[in-house]
């Protein structure tokens, strides 16, 4: 049986862009508190920095969201991706906490939509 395909668009019918995160290889915990910090925000999944680098183009999140502990050559992998779609990379600690991760999701949002649109003008 074939799996659903995920929705890639990056528009909706009327050319509005719908606002995107991505996030790679989160628990379920950081995944959960990403997805109420940023409500409206589409948060896709990406299981690992191989499956995150293999559809970000397609994707093209604003913000990617990796684990705080992720290594060294993985961070500079989705670093060199995340650059040539225009996001912000956010690292989140394993067990966020309080509100201030939720701001900081929000401003890189803020940060990387500035950019594209800043691109596009």
């Amino acid at each position: 049986m074939l799996s659903p395909m995920p929705r890639l668009a990056s528009r909706t019918i009327d050319g509005a862009s719908i606002l995107r995160a991505m996030s790679v290889g989160l628990t379920p915990e950081q995944e959960s508190a990403c997805r109420r910090a940023l409500v409206p925000v589409e948060v896709v999944r990406a299981a690992d920095v191989r499956s995150a680098c293999a559809t970000m183009s397609m994707v093209l999140p604003l913000v990617v969201i990796v684990d705080e502990a992720i290594s060294e050559a993985d961070r500079a992998e989705l670093a060199e991706l995340t650059t040539a779609c225009g996001a912000e990379i956010v690292a989140l600690a394993r067990a966020p906490a309080g509100t201030g991760y939720a701001e900081h999701l929000l401003e890189a949002v803020r940060v990387a939509e500035r950019r594209r649109v800043g691109a596009r003008g």
